[in-house]
């Protein structure tokens, strides 16, 4: 049912100009877009943001959101000017706990941005946890903090936490995110069998979040399952063209040194060191 409001929220959306548009539709459509990762419904989402931004300025949910669009756009490697977005997520993100620093998603949304845009995985970790303490039932903080722990040496703790995030979002409109993110905290667990479960789960869902192919590729080839792997990385290179190694140690620090098999893996699959090497994949090439 929540899936089902949430597509006809995006079809209003796209039938109607957002002036026309109810508050509810353009949060519910402006949510929902921003996390489908296909780049062209992704920048459709912040103009939304901003309408609600014009109705309800003080509104700490719309300003933690805005800040996580810009965090998304940088992590997702989209943002044409990293260091400005960083400034918009943080900036943003403290306009909403200026408004209330209590409120959970606000919290939880500094969090993806102390991690995300400063690499600080320990203040991600304790936004997090404040989140938490505010509302225990806060999915997404225990969803993200599963990540935060995982790359910070805790694989028994990312674990928990994904399992906790399932069980309050068991039928949450974008739980392909969910599988992809318990995919990689099931890899932090050394559990290759269910991060590989979830991670085609997740693709099957949608097939843009690059974040599942990598999962999927690690675990495959760790698995000595490489042929297999190589496919899934040039599945990979067809979402995101432009993913390299040194982009998956980009994006998660400390958990590219603590487990250096999972770089060999990806290596062994195929993804290209850098961005200076050439790959051929199935939507051209990319230098």
């Amino acid at each position: 049912v929540s899936e089902q409001i949430v597509c006809l929220a995006a079809s209003f959306a796209n039938a109607q100009k957002l002036p026309n548009l109810a508050s509810h539709v353009l949060y519910l459509s402006a949510v929902s877009t921003m996390h489908r990762f296909a780049h062209r419904d992704f920048l459709r989402a912040l103009p939304m943001l901003e309408a609600l931004h014009d109705r309800a300025p003080r509104h700490p949910d719309v300003l933690a959101w805005i800040a996580r669009w810009h965090v998304l756009r940088v992590v997702q490697g989209w943002s044409e000017n990293a260091k400005f977005d960083a400034g918009r997520a943080l900036s943003f993100s403290d306009q909403a706990l200026s408004r209330d620093d209590n409120c959970a998603l606000a919290l939880t949304v500094r969090g993806s941005a102390e991690i995300g845009v400063l690499g600080d995985v320990a203040a991600a970790r304790a936004m997090y946890q404040r989140a938490l303490d505010v509302n225990p039932n806060e999915s997404l903080a225990w969803l993200l903090k599963s990540v935060a722990d995982g790359i910070a040496g805790q694989p028994a703790q990312a674990a928990e936490c994904a399992a906790r995030a399932a069980l309050l979002a068991p039928l949450h409109p974008y739980g392909f995110y969910y599988d992809s993110l318990r995919s990689t905290a099931a890899l932090f667990a050394r559990e290759f069998d269910l991060a590989a479960a979830l991670a085609e789960r997740s693709i099957r869902l949608n097939c843009m979040h690059g974040s599942a192919y990598r999962s999927l590729a690690i675990s495959l080839a760790l698995r000595g399952k490489l042929y297999e792997a190589e496919s899934v990385v040039a599945q990979l290179l067809a979402v995101e063209p432009d993913c390299t190694l040194d982009d998956v140690r980009r994006r998660y620090g400390n958990l590219a040194n603590a487990n250096s098999d999972f770089i060999d893996a990806l290596r062994r699959a195929g993804l290209p060191e850098s961005r200076k090497t050439v790959v051929f994949s199935s939507i051209g090439v990319t230098a």
